[in-house]
């Protein structure tokens, strides 16, 4: 009944086994050849027997393995060796069934003894659960020989087989059997140990190929880090040189802009405070193109916002920031014919001095050149520079506004003859209108006559220099377009 179980169990292993070999595809029926992942069956010199997967030429996976003694193994191998869940069953009808690791039993699943019967032949055949390797050549010629020959008992020929594998001559002075096959098999073994060699060579050579192949993608992935480091720091350097030539070139037209905007002063004229509010009057022709008005103050200049223009009577109203309650009146009265006048101004201030300066003479004329009721003549001398300045009488009362002396050159040239002290003002009815219509409340006019030190400290505390400031682009196109000179006749030259 134990046996007819042990039977009936290594056949549902076998069927396993066979079953499992579904999933590789067979070996070849040469077995010189190198078995890998396939399901094929091998036999030994000494008639052992091995069916079932094979992988690197070496038992494993699933199998069955048949020794020359009648053991059987069935169950998993690993590398040749018994290895995971497997049942050794011995030629006595021992069985070893469980966990197996490197070809020793490790536990137990099922273990059963040997029957008594089967003692007598354990005793013939001399068998081993450990196979030949525990018996030393002496066991092997024991058991192999008989009355100084070969023993030909049944159970015997593995021991012979054994003696002519190790090439034992056991004092028989004949040849062995087996020598033949021992001869082969030692052959097969070579082969095998060839095959095993080259094997284990071909795998060294294709891991070191692996490990070649991983150095050089390694390297290759090391050289385009590189290159592409590389090409990432010539991007930068060349977006750093962009940005910097860019800066340089943005730098240069800044300055070049600047430079064009650079404020030059292209003319100059005179001023007189009017009100408490830091009102002024002065020459249109005196801020007609200025990009920036100044005032010369003791403090410092001051810019001066041009409010109104008159380009008809040539007068422009301008204001600042700064209240002073010193300020000039402007007559409300006609002039008279050879009334005493001064007039005071800032001429030549480029040459002479900065200081106001003042010349005296009377009203030669109540008309100015063509009739022109709006002005008056006088002989007081006035130069470049005293445009826009005030004409005051002796109470300290503007009377008029310098405008303009007659054109010396051309009337030298027309007439043959040189003017002398021939000179124009805007009268203060004029001045005081053009004021009145611009919403500035002008104060009384002075009643009594003043000192001349009074009329000194008035004129230098109210007159002021009014510079003409433009663009350094604007200056060079005006001296290219040669509109320096702002007369607006060829008979009367306005002294800006």
């Amino acid at each position: 009944m134990r046996l007819t179980a042990t039977i009936c169990l290594t056949l549902a292993l076998l069927l396993g086994s066979a079953g499992m070999s579904f999933a590789l595809p067979p070996c070849s029926s040469d077995q010189s050849q190198y078995y890998d992942n396939c399901f094929g069956t091998r036999t030994h010199w000494d008639g052992g027997k091995y069916v079932g997967q094979f992988k690197n030429n070496s038992f494993h996976g699933q199998g069955t393995l048949t020794f020359f003694d009648g053991d059987k193994y069935v169950g998993q191998f690993k590398d040749r060796k018994r290895h995971g869940q497997g049942t050794y069953t011995y030629a006595d009808g021992r069985v070893e069934e469980g966990i197996w690791k490197e070809n020793t039993f490790q536990y137990a699943q099922k273990v059963t003894p040997p029957e008594a019967n089967r003692a007598s032949a354990v005793n013939i055949i001399g068998g081993s659960a450990r196979g030949w390797n525990v018996h030393n050549d002496d066991k092997i010629c024991e058991m192999a020989t008989a009355y100084g020959n070969w023993n030909n008992m049944p159970g015997s020929s593995g021991w012979v087989k054994e003696a002519a594998r190790r090439d034992l001559r056991c004092g028989t002075g004949t040849q062995n059997p087996f020598d033949s096959i021992a001869a082969e098999a030692k052959r097969d073994d070579e082969a095998e140990e060839r095959r095993r060699q080259e094997a284990a060579r071909r795998a060294e050579a294709k891991r070191a190929d692996k490990a070649e192949e991983r150095r050089r993608q390694e390297a290759a992935r090391r050289a385009e880090a590189k290159r592409a480091d590389e090409a990432e720091e010539r991007r930068r350097q060349e977006a750093a040189r962009r940005a910097e030539e860019e800066r340089r070139r943005a730098d240069a037209e800044r300055k070049a802009e600047e430079e064009r905007n650079k404020p030059v002063l292209i003319g100059a004229g005179s001023s007189f405070t009017i009100s408490e509010q830091g009102h002024l009057l002065t020459n249109q022709h005196v801020v007609d193109g200025c990009q920036i008005v100044t005032i010369h103050l003791p403090s410092g200049l001051k810019k001066a916002r041009v409010l109104a223009t008159d380009d008809t009577n040539d007068l422009a109203l301008l204001k600042t920031d700064l209240e002073d309650d010193n300020f000039v009146p402007i007559s409300g009265t006609n002039v008279s014919l050879l009334e005493d006048v001064v007039v005071a101004g800032y001429p030549l201030s480029g040459s002479l001095s900065t200081t106001v300066k003042v010349t005296k003479g009377v009203v030669s004329s109540l008309a100015g050149l063509g009739n022109d009721y709006s002005q008056i003549q006088i002989d007081a001398a006035i130069q470049p520079g005293n445009s826009g300045g005030p004409i005051l009488n002796d109470q300290g009362n503007v009377i008029a506004v310098t405008v303009a002396a007659l054109n010396k050159e051309y009337f030298l040239k027309e007439q043959g003859t040189i003017p002398e002290n021939t000179n124009f003002g805007i009268k203060s009815s004029t001045a005081r209108a053009f004021v009145d219509a611009n919403g500035v409340k002008l104060p009384q006019p002075y009643s009594r006559a003043m000192s001349r030190r009074d009329m000194a400290d008035l004129i230098t505390k109210t007159t002021h220099l009014v510079g003409c400031w433009v663009s350094r682009a604007t200056a060079q196109k005006m001296a290219s377009d040669q509109k320096q000179d702002l007369s607006v006749t060829p008979t009367m030259q306005r002294q800006v």
